[in-house]
């Protein structure tokens, strides 16, 4: 595993929970006027034991089993800070409990804070003034690039919310052109490996792909594929990502958490689909925002009968029509948000509760996410975005580049301003 690998995991997995148990224990610290000692056990002692916590606690409970009986546990923010704080809480107390019995030879909660808090005390005020500190200076750096997003919640008097729920239609239309302009043509070469069926042959037997396909062609092995994608695997969005992208890695990494986010579920279908000789590659669709908060993906695939490149929802199973019948693409779907014309989804597009996936809310949802495109430039087994040696090519309308001062170097150099460019090789 890479060091940013490492880094990442630590990040958004590890970090997130110390801070929460840091505060707890802080307060704690304040209530029973104990002075912390020895802070590097303190600290180590800290690290490791909400580690424990987080990956054999939370990331069990809170994914797999809290779901099943709280209703909008993974969706409704609120909920799971609730949770999550009195996990914190009843976890805290139940490393002092395990501290007291190694002190004392028995367990014994009334010599609870005098054990605990001298192996934590110095680390919690720490960790607590460090998450603080990077909370605001990423406040900082993202209130300069996000001020056009302030000004449409001030016009619409609406709070910023979930990205769903926020005005984006009308900021859409406003940022709906590309260059016309010759000069930021870049003529990018996208490159592709097909029919490398030997290298997931163990895959394709397991799930008996060849049976699933047999005697189909173009649209109707694309879609039996992308069918296949969507009933398989589950559906997780907090499940994160494995070290490696390739199709054996992301399946096995979707057993081990019951279900994987649509990065990686595109990821895998545009894999399978290369492997059967369709030509495809999967796309990150990004929101206004820049570190963006959410993201979702799709794929593309190309369609030899229709000459063209068509949109793929494998997260949902969706596929879709514009008002004349013809299927379409992802910049035609976004011409479609835009203009507000009527289009049609696939009847057997269900969501995450089984119901029918019906235009308006699919709409709603999306135009969040058609601000940004990325996209890799070479497409083989395991590849992925931002990969080495496979740069990464982000499509952005030509009025948003003012936006973008703060962006990374990285983030600059992956800009393309014509759709030439981005969607028609």
């Amino acid at each position: 595993m890479k060091l940013k690998d490492i880094w990442n995991e630590f990040y958004s997995k590890v970090l997130p929970s110390l801070g929460i148990v840091s505060i707890i224990m802080v307060c704690i610290e304040l209530l029973g006027g104990f002075a912390g000692q020895n802070f590097a056990f303190s600290l180590l002692g800290t690290y490791v034991s909400l580690t424990v916590w987080h990956y054999f606690l939370v990331n069990y409970l809170n994914k797999k089993i809290l779901p099943r009986y709280i209703k909008n546990m993974r969706g409704d923010t609120k909920i799971s800070m609730f949770v999550f704080f009195i996990e914190g809480i009843i976890w805290g107390f139940l490393v002092g409990a395990i501290a007291g019995f190694l002190s004392s030879g028995e367990i014994n909660f009334g010599v609870l804070l005098p054990v605990l808090l001298p192996y934590i005390g110095y680390a919690a005020i720490f960790l607590a003034i460090f998450l603080v500190g990077v909370y605001w200076v990423t406040k900082i750096y993202q209130k300069r690039i996000n001020k056009k997003l302030e000004e449409y919640k001030k016009q619409n008097g609406e709070p910023i919310t979930r990205d769903f729920e926020q005005p984006r239609i009308e900021m859409l239309r406003e940022f709906a052109d590309y260059s016309s302009d010759e000069k930021y043509r870049r003529n990018i070469t996208y490159e592709y490996t097909l029919g490398e069926k030997e290298k997931y042959r163990d895959i394709i037997k397991k799930y008996g792909l060849d049976n699933i396909t047999a005697s189909k062609e173009d649209l109707d092995l694309i879609f039996a594929l992308c069918k296949w994608a969507s009933d398989t695997f589950g559906e997780d969005g907090n499940s994160g990502f494995p070290a490696k992208r390739g199709a054996r890695a992301i399946i096995k990494f979707a057993k081990k958490n019951r279900g994987i986010n649509c990065w990686l579920k595109c990821t895998l279908l545009a894999e399978m689909l290369r492997a059967y000789g369709i030509k495809a590659y999967h796309v990150h669709c990004q929101s206004f925002e820049e570190p963006y908060r959410s993201t979702n993906s799709l794929v593309h695939a190309y369609s030899e009968s229709l000459k063209k490149w068509i949109m793929l929802d494998p997260v949902l199973y969706v596929h879709l029509k514009d008002k004349n019948g013809n299927i379409i693409n992802i910049p035609e779907f976004r011409n479609i948000i835009i203009t507000g014309e009527e289009f049609y989804v696939n009847a057997d597009a269900k969501n995450f509760w089984g119901e029918t996936v019906t235009p308006e809310k699919y709409r709603e949802i999306m135009a969040t996410y058609m601000f940004r495109f990325s996209r890799a430039e070479k497409h083989y087994y395991g590849s992925d975005i931002g990969l080495d040696n496979n740069p990464v090519r982000q499509l952005i309308p030509e009025k948003y580049l003012k936006y973008t001062e703060n962006f990374s170097e990285y983030n600059k150099q992956s800009f393309v301003l014509s759709e030439k460019d981005f969607w028609e090789t």
